[in-house]
């Protein structure tokens, strides 16, 4: 009489049992995932070494300095999802970020709106621009 399962008349999980399909499978999973680990360490960011003269230029760099908009600036349209459309529209996205004047962060978006309106006012000729651009200035200080 046999009372239990003698482990050596089981037969040995192999690829195509159900066991073996646990074992591969866990096999698998445990070495996607290591890959996964692996290579969200990478990071995709590199770093060189800059003079320190040009280093101060890239953080300054404004429309005035080098004619694209400061990184507040770009900060602020990226935030608010309007960055590209700024390229196609930008009197549309002047005047959308107009529109959120009030709120808490307001100082940022009248230095925003005084370097952009002074952008477009550079682009189009239009002197009204520039008098927009002075009007934020004189709010954001002030």
């Amino acid at each position: 009489m046999r009372s239990g399962l003698i482990v050596a008349d089981m037969p040995a999980p192999g690829p195509r049992t159900r066991a073996g399909i646990r074992v591969w499978g866990a096999r698998f999973l445990l070495a996607a995932l290591g890959a996964f680990v692996v290579a969200g360490c990478a990071t995709p960011v590199g770093i060189r070494k800059v003079p320190a003269a040009e280093a101060e230029r890239l953080l300054t760099a404004n429309v005035l300095s080098s004619g694209q908009p400061s990184t507040w600036s770009t900060q602020l349209l990226e935030r608010l999802g309007l960055a590209a459309k700024y390229r196609r529209q930008p009197a549309a996205v002047l005047a959308e970020v107009h529109r959120g004047l009030g709120g808490l962060d307001e100082p940022r978006r009248l230095f925003t709106l005084s370097e952009l309106a002074f952008d477009q006012g550079e682009r189009t000729g239009n002197r009204a621009w520039f008098l927009a651009s002075a009007a934020y200035a004189w709010a954001y200080l002030f």
